[in-house]
């Protein structure tokens, strides 16, 4: 296992070639508490000596996405944030070269604050300043850092932030997992879809892992598609039905989550146009539950997932 965990390690530090899933990244806007933005200077390629705000890869080995947020501003800057918001998530292959030249990047959007710690130069970042919104706007920002910012605005104004906290699958939390497939994290588009009785629409899988067990319509993203639709295709894979993609919910991504990658699983609403769902070779069954009142059997602890949507529709 130990040597399992240092190859992963090792090969993740020597990525140079795209393969077919986007590498996911987690980018946040650190703020002290003069809600003033934290800009770094890149001392490393790409675009060394641009400024930005801090981003870094998710790792298998970090215990969520939201360790790899801490664990991120940490190496870049040596400080220690408490996030506060999820901002959105960025996936785009059309804007691949804007986002990191070199690979497509689906981006995972945050907001701290600094909690402690002292700033220091790292291997990363030799200078630092604070700004405050505006003023971070009117910098040549390194990477899409701009239109992040840009977004983070717009969300903010419409009161479209997503509170951070969420249930957690924390069982494997400090430990050694030892992956089945992949040595890269992997993100899935999962959908919420919901009827007019407020109940949640869950697909049986008939595939490993998980046989047996209930699911939501979703999968993983491929390089040549938006999350839009990767959550379109998904949804027309699994039940044969056309989706209209909603907002965001939520994110979800703990160690152990999935036996075969460490897995993002991203939420969101959707509609779909008919119930005439279609068996296939990865469902066998759909059902509408109750949210009071949902199967035992659920794949990938996305119980966390149920239990938040409960409390969202104050059910």
């Amino acid at each position: 296992k130990f040597f399992t965990t240092l190859g992963i390690i090792l090969f993740m530090s020597k990525y140079t070639v795209q393969d077919e899933y986007p590498v996911i990244c987690v980018d946040v806007i650190v703020f002290n508490n003069e809600n003033e933005i934290l800009l770094t200077r890149r001392a490393i390629e790409p675009q060394k000596g641009k400024w930005s705000i801090i981003g870094k890869r998710i790792k298998p080995t970090d215990d969520s996405i939201e360790a790899s947020v801490k664990r991120g501003v940490v190496e870049e800057t040596c400080l220690v944030v408490e996030i506060e918001n999820l901002v959105d998530v960025i996936g785009d292959p059309k804007a691949q070269s804007l986002a990191d030249p070199r690979f497509y990047v689906v981006q995972v959007l945050y907001t701290a604050k600094v909690v402690a710690g002292q700033i220091q130069i790292t291997p990363e970042a030799d200078e630092f300043k604070w700004v405050n919104l505006d003023e971070a706007l009117k910098e040549n920002l390194a990477f899409n850092h701009h239109q992040l910012l840009k977004i983070f605005k717009s969300k903010k104004e419409n009161n479209a932030l997503i509170p951070v906290e969420r249930s957690k699958y924390t069982e494997m939390y400090g430990l050694e997992m030892s992956y089945s497939q992949n040595l890269y994290p992997r993100l899935a588009v999962d959908s919420i879809i919901l009827n007019d009785h407020n109940e949640i629409l869950l697909a049986r899988r008939s595939q490993w892992p998980y046989v047996g067990c209930w699911d939501f319509p979703g999968g993983h993203i491929y390089v040549n598609e938006t999350i839009a639709e990767c959550q379109k295709r998904e949804v027309m894979e699994e039940l044969g039905v056309e989706a209209e993609p909603g907002k965001l919910f939520h994110v979800y991504a703990d160690k152990g989550q999935s036996p075969k990658f460490m897995d993002v699983a991203v939420f969101y609403f959707a509609k779909i146009n008919s119930t005439d769902f279609v068996k296939n070779i990865e469902m066998d069954d759909f059902a509408f539950f109750p949210l009071n009142k949902l199967p035992e059997k659920i794949v990938y602890h996305h119980d966390r997932a149920l239990t938040d949507l409960r409390k969202y529709l104050n059910l």
